[in-house]
């Protein structure tokens, strides 16, 4: 392998680690979230565990619920929970897809993932800065629902 593959390869799997990472806080937040919006002590036994796509829809209905809560406050965790949302859809896709190309000349990954109700799969391709994108979209969701949960729920979350 040349020196350049090398680099694109070691490029590509910082952005890979950055995208794992910056999940896992995110999923974290979310966890934080959902326990703030219900507000009990038992909160934390039942987030333990769940997917973030779980974490997102239930924090929607519970910000729905806060009736109590400015409109504004909770249509900025609903636009924040939104964010959380596309970037976690990225991410399953970079993640769970299957991993072709892995030593192209250009450091591009295929992943190529089943599609429900075709056989056709959905095949993408990511570029390291695709990829460096993936992790920071996940990043900025993960400020913008802290900042929003923060400012509506609790300064302590």
């Amino acid at each position: 392998m040349t020196d350049n593959g090398a680099d694109l390869m070691t490029e590509r799997a910082v952005a890979l680690g950055l995208v794992v990472e910056w999940s896992a806080m995110m999923e974290h937040t979310l966890r934080d979230a959902f326990c703030s919006l219900v507000g009990s002590k038992f909160a934390a036994t039942v987030a333990g565990g769940q997917t973030a796509g779980w974490l997102i829809e239930s924090c929607k209905k519970l910000t729905d619920a806060h009736r109590e809560m400015p409109v504004e406050a909770r249509q900025a965790i609903k636009d924040a929970l939104s964010a959380c949302a596309v970037a976690n859809d990225r991410r399953n896709t970079l993640v769970h897809g299957v991993k072709t190309a892995s030593n192209a000349s250009d450091g591009r990954l295929q992943t190529i993932r089943s599609r429900r109700g075709t056989h056709v799969p959905a095949v993408e391709s990511w570029m390291p800065a695709d990829i460096r994108e993936a992790g920071g979209a996940l990043l900025q969701a993960d400020l913008r629902l802290f900042a929003a949960i923060q400012a509506a729920v609790s300064p302590d979350v």
